[in-house]
């Protein structure tokens, strides 16, 4: 009896020994609130469909996708071919969150032209709790994406909401982000921050920004290619004080910031 509980006991360790690191690595990224997991990775645009199929949702205009968006494990990359994907508020069942992330590094590889509608953010940032680090999420690729925040007042995040001490580097061809309300790209957070969040944009790079709240703003730190300018508007210019772009009165811009070679 004995020897029968304990190989019991032992087979029950293995199957959660195999279990628990995939529960783990699904905890670190969710798909409009569908967890992402090595079962589903390799076709989320198909795993979004029959979730917000079941929801009851899919294929209006809350919740629809096309194109391709695939997850490596291995490298923690994101990738988005010709993808478009609407995930917007619908009060009763989605925050309008598109791609929750708690990694401490997350490549978004960009190919052909992707866009993102969302009622929130379409990428909202945290720290993973394991290991503390400040999360880093970096865009390349030569693709383009065009991210439409198109939450109310009461949104409670940026189109790209960056952990308080999150970094956040644009090395695509093309980042454009709008946010109906609030700001744009920041860390809109009540957390304490230790002076950390950081903003980057390589010369090959181009960044477009616009909110009504302020278009690149609660961001610590900013820098930008040694080629890349302010082209709108002129006279543009990082505040450290005011943690945002401002304009030449020193006024955070909330109009559209555009900077490139």
């Amino acid at each position: 009896m004995k020897a029968k509980l304990f190989q019991e006991v032992k087979v029950a360790i293995v199957l959660l020994c195999c279990v628990l690191p995939t529960m783990l690595q699904a905890q670190d990224m969710a798909f409009g609130g569908m967890e992402v997991t090595k079962s589903n990775c390799n076709n989320l645009i198909t795993a979004f469909k029959d979730h917000y199929t079941q929801i009851g949702i899919w294929g209006g205009a809350f919740c629809k996708a096309s194109g391709s968006v695939t997850y490596d494990f291995s490298t923690n990359t994101l990738t988005l071919n010709e993808a478009n994907i609407t995930l917007t508020v619908n009060p009763s069942s989605i925050d309008g969150v598109v791609f929750n992330v708690r990694l401490d590094k997350l490549t978004v590889n960009l190919i052909g032209h992707n866009v993102i509608n969302s009622g929130t953010a379409a990428f909202h940032q945290s720290r993973n709790a394991s290991s503390g680090k400040d999360p880093e999420l970096i865009f390349t690729g030569s693709g383009t994406l065009k991210i439409n925040n198109k939450g109310t007042r009461n949104s409670r995040y940026a189109g790209i909401n960056l952990y308080t001490d999150g970094k956040m580097v644009v090395n695509c061809k093309e980042l454009n982000v709008f946010s109906n309300w609030g700001i744009a790209i920041g860390a809109v957070f009540q957390y304490n921050s230790y002076d950390r969040s950081t903003l980057s944009v390589g010369n090959n790079s181009a960044l477009i920004a616009k909110a009504r709240g302020g278009s690149i703003a609660q961001i610590n730190n900013f820098s930008m290619g040694s080629n890349c300018l302010f082209h709108k508007p002129q006279n543009a210019y990082f505040d450290y004080r005011k943690k945002a772009i401002c304009d030449a009165l020193g006024q955070v811009i909330t109009d559209e910031v555009v900077c490139f070679l």
